[in-house]
């Protein structure tokens, strides 16, 4: 199901037990709040360029790129350029079942 939301859509196009991939298309001016969960996450930069917030410091990110996301790493990203296209990984779900705990930040 794709979910629409101020700025993004994503969908998850596999959501199984084991294995969640989706993507997702975060527009410039998303709000970006901060957050981690248990599950390791991998994105994939497929357009664009964003700013990335992860172990504490703030990166410019371009596509394409892959970074991995440890368990209970905090992180957040926000498009610089008019939009980002962004593959993502986890590798348990599903979906519904990763708990998201976000920080009082945004980027």
């Amino acid at each position: 199901m794709l979910i629409n939301e101020d700025n993004i859509s994503y969908i998850n196009i596999m959501d199984t037990a084991d294995k969640v991939y989706g993507i997702a298309y975060v527009k410039k001016g998303f709000k970006a709040q901060l957050h981690f969960h248990k599950e390791p996450e991998v994105y994939y930069f497929i357009y664009g360029s964003g700013k990335l917030y992860i172990k504490d410091k703030l990166y410019d990110i371009h596509s394409p790129y892959k970074l991995t996301i440890k368990s209970n790493e905090i992180h957040a990203m926000t498009p610089i350029t008019e939009y980002v296209l962004l593959f993502y990984v986890f590798s348990k779900g599903p979906f519904n079942k990763i708990n998201y705990n976000y920080l009082p930040s945004f980027l």
